[in-house]
């Protein structure tokens, strides 16, 4: 588990540091204008053009079209073991040449021969593929007068003409594209979110699997941990973004700053003999002073627009929180040539500035990924509760002996053993036997990867058992139960495969249900479903092994939903156009607050269950209490033939009949249930003085309804105390106390009154 959880860690630490190198590619698209060739400077630049022959041309390998570079593919159709036709590349070549590109003002020199190809990025739609036969020939190629998007690194060669290479250091994605700068940053974009992605969730299951590393099935360690492990990268992420937005931005600026003043002072060094801070600059362009041509203004304008339009985005970024603080802390006050710009160019970058557009992911993937993570997310997190839910139901509810077994869910452990009148079952496969079988029988279809195995038959089958431990004995009806067994046997003939799942006879076994009364005995419990929705698990594993079963599934569901909900909220971002430093620092806020909303759900669901735990169980008082208001008129009409000579004995039944028992309270079942124990303890004397009076069959059913009755009540009565006592201990302990008092959850009161336990009338022989 430790070396799972080391290979995860790395492997998403990896991802998302990759994720982070195409965020900056992406910041660094966003921080460059793009320009004209003839007003362009040294340094980073960005710009769309046309591309033309420049000494030499190439011809493509295949289709021998004039090329300034291409990619051919040759590959071969082939089948794998599976029977599957894969495309196989046989042959690979790229190859490339130095060309111009071309706009409206000047040209410039595209020099890439020095490169290899792994530096610069050529990203071109297929130009040509034919398939002939098993054999498919595919070429991507930049042609003359292909429209281009270039990024690169812009430098004067030795004869002072410009020139845009791929090697020098600097802020930029060395790139060649044929398409738009906006699809470059999409896609850009969505490769991000998907390494970024991968590599917190990849991160978030190396949690899980340290968490398993040490055994911990602790919810509330668990999520500290899976928080802990997340919130760390993604402020790693957010920290270094913040300090390049703003220190590294700042000091590309400045830099650029530097050389565009330079560029404009070689611009009129024909026309000015010393050199121009910004402010001189521009008194000079707004003069227009003769000789000045026109082109020359435009270009010094236009390098100055570039200039002050970095520097705007800039500004507007660092304004926001955090990036703010970042800037007080290290002293951030850029310099705004803007201000000194003629009411003309302030138009002009204010129409630019307009027309800015923040990166967003494109097309159906990320709508896809939003709509399926939610969706995931949801599920996972309801399956992740109701595994955590029985886990937490394990864990909390003490082991009952079987004579102090209360009515409601509890849980017993013991031995399965034969219940006298009944047989136990024999297992089809290997015919053992036992009190529940599952056995199934599977065919192998399809071959290689495809195979897979179609269950054709299955049967499943239960009997009830006694599970027995030291102190006696409890029933058990295994109808609608969660069977977890050890015993699991397979066999192989031919392309079948049978399979079996046995609970045995003498097995050890760990059961968690609900105790209701014994319908044929009314004096006792038995195990058996609860339509409430309570849980109902037998298993033969351990009870501490079982508990660490369900916490791994649940937390495995947790894990799987807080990765979903990872993917959801960041690609919900970057389809927004939010890709800032501020939105991972916000984005390492979703694992603190997943974990505080998981603990508070969690928490408060137990609260909700044990309350209603109560009620129920009060419900069930109230049932009984109704059963008696019905059938005491029908003993009254019965016994009054029989109690003519017992007065006391009627006086007590004429009481009975008048108290109405149907939603009473608390206190008033007690005088009303004493009163009721009082009448049957004197009724049973009479009944043995008076042989008659049990000869009645009619009597003698009556009267031991009543006994069971009674006997029922003890045992709802301390089933009902059971819960309230565990109820009321919950709401008074830390975290639960704060979720009682900020929901209104008040203690519950105790059922108290001495409960007695009667036998049933026997007619003696």
């Amino acid at each position: 588990m430790l070396m799972i959880s080391a290979i995860l860690v790395i492997a998403g630490w990896l991802f998302s540091e990759s994720g982070f190198e195409n965020m900056q590619s992406i910041r660094q698209i966003e921080r460059i204008s793009q320009t004209t060739i003839s007003s362009s400077v040294a340094g980073e630049v960005k710009i769309n053009a046309t591309a033309f022959k420049y000494k030499n041309i190439l011809s493509s390998e295949y289709f021998k079209k004039d090329s300034l570079y291409f990619h051919y593919r040759y590959e071969i159709e082939k089948q794998d073991s599976d029977g599957k036709n894969y495309w196989s590349t046989e042959y690979e070549n790229i190859d490339y040449v130095n060309f111009i590109l071309v706009d409206q003002s000047g040209e410039v020199l595209i020099s890439i021969r020095q490169l290899s190809n792994q530096e610069l990025n050529f990203s071109l739609p297929i130009s040509q593929q034919i398939t002939n036969g098993s054999h498919r020939y595919t070429e991507w190629r930049i042609e003359p007068e292909d429209r281009l998007f270039v990024m690169g690194m812009l430098s004067f060669t030795e004869d002072g003409n410009k020139q845009i290479g791929f090697i020098g250091e600097g802020q930029y994605l060395p790139i060649i594209s044929k398409y738009s700068e906006a699809h470059e940053k999409s896609s850009l974009s969505l490769i991000l979110l998907l390494k970024v992605c991968g590599g917190i969730s990849l991160i978030a299951f190396a949690a899980f699997f340290l968490n398993n590393a040490f055994e911990n099935h602790r919810i509330l360690t668990f999520l500290f941990i899976l928080s802990f492990s997340v919130v760390i990268p993604l402020l790693h992420l957010g920290v270094t973004m913040l300090y390049d937005d703003i220190v590294a931005g700042n000091q590309r600026l400045e830099q650029q700053s530097d050389r565009v003043l330079i560029a404009i002072n070689n611009e009129l060094s024909e026309f000015s003999a010393i050199n121009m801070d910004w402010e001189s600059v521009n008194l000079f362009v707004n003069e227009r002073f003769s000789g000045v041509p026109e082109k020359v203004l435009n270009n010094i304008n236009e390098m100055q627009l570039n200039l002050a339009y970095g520097q705007s985005t800039f500004i507007q970024q660092m304004d926001k929180f955090p990036n703010n603080l970042i800037a007080w802390i290290y002293e951030i006050k850029p310099e705004l040539i803007a201000e000194h710009f003629s009411s003309d160019l302030q138009k002009q970058l204010t129409f630019r500035l307009s027309k800015f557009k923040q990166t967003k992911t494109k097309g159906m993937v990320p709508t896809v990924v939003i709509a399926a993570g939610g969706i995931i997310c949801l599920l996972l997190s309801w399956l992740g509760f109701k595994l955590i839910r029985l886990k937490r139901h394990i864990e909390n509810i003490p082991t009952s002996k079987s004579v102090g077994l209360v009515f409601g869910l509890s849980e017993i452990k013991g031995r399965v053993k034969k219940i006298d009148e009944t047989e136990p079952l024999i297992s089809p496969l290997n015919h053992h036997r036992c009190y529940w079988y599952y056995y199934k029988i599977e065919e192998k279809q399809g071959s290689g990867k495809d195979s897979h195995w179609i269950t054709i038959d299955e049967q499943e089958d239960f009997q009830s058992f006694y599970c027995k431990d030291n102190y006696g004995e409890v029933k058990v009806f295994p109808k609608d139960a969660e069977i977890v067994t050890q015993h699991e046997e397979v066999e192989y003939r031919g392309g079948f495969r049978y399979t079996e799942y046995v609970l045995k006879l003498s097995d050890k076994v760990y059961i968690l249900g609900s105790a209701k009364i014994d319908r044929e005995k009314g004096d006792r419990l038995i195990i058996r479903s609860d339509d409430g929705g309570n849980p109902f698990l037998i298993t033969n594993f351990s009870e501490q092994k079982i508990m660490m079963r369900k916490a791994i599934k649940g937390m495995l569901s947790l894990t799987g939903s807080f990765a979903a909900l990872i993917f959801s909220s960041l690609f919900l971002l970057g389809i927004n156009g939010s890709f800032s430093p501020a939105d991972y620092l916000l984005a390492a806020l979703i694992a603190p607050f997943y974990m505080s909303t998981m603990i508070i759900i969690l928490h408060y669901n137990d609260l909700i269950f044990l309350k209603r735990r109560v009620f129920r169980n009060l419900s069930n008082i109230d049932v009984s209490m109704q059963k008696r208001y019905d059938l005491v008129p029908r003993l009254e009409k019965i016994l009054k033939k029989y109690l003519s000579h017992e007065k006391t004995v009627f006086e007590k039944l004429t009481q009975l009949r008048t108290h109405n028992y149907h939603k009473s309270s608390l206190s008033e079942y007690q005088n009303q249930i004493q009163h009721s124990q009082d009448f049957l303890a004197q009724l049973l004397i009479t009944a043995e003085s008076n042989p008659d009076l049990k000869a009645v069959d009619l009597n003698l059913k009556v009267m031991n309804t009543l006994v069971d009755l009674e006997n029922e009540m003890a045992l709802l009565r301390e089933g009902y105390n059971d819960a309230v006592t565990y109820y009321n201990t919950r709401i008074e302990v830390f975290p639960d106390l704060l979720l009682a008092k900020m929901f209104n959850f008040s203690s519950a009161k105790v059922f108290d009154y001495p409960a007695r336990k009667f036998s049933r009338v026997e007619v003696k022989i």
